[in-house]
């Protein structure tokens, strides 16, 4: 398997994932999809803003909990 097939297998898994969340949080595959945008297109923003950024995925999933609003 060559790198570029384990990036992509890396983030169909991290994206299903993600909208998997979304989903049990909104309860509907819809909202979750247009969720799942709304929080790649958070995550730019918040990528230029952090100097010390987390990893991808934590990153990714702290966005969709604000967003779908889970509280800590």
């Amino acid at each position: 398997m060559t790198e570029q097939e384990k990036t992509e297998r890396h983030d169909a898994a991290l994206h299903a994932q993600l909208r998997l969340f979304c989903q049990l949080m909104l309860g509907s595959a819809d909202a979750a999809d247009c969720m799942i945008q709304k929080i790649y297109r958070c995550a730019i923003d918040y990528h230029d803003e952090q100097e010390n950024c987390p990893s991808e995925r934590v990153q990714l999933f702290r966005i969709a909990a604000a967003l779908c609003g889970v509280r800590r």
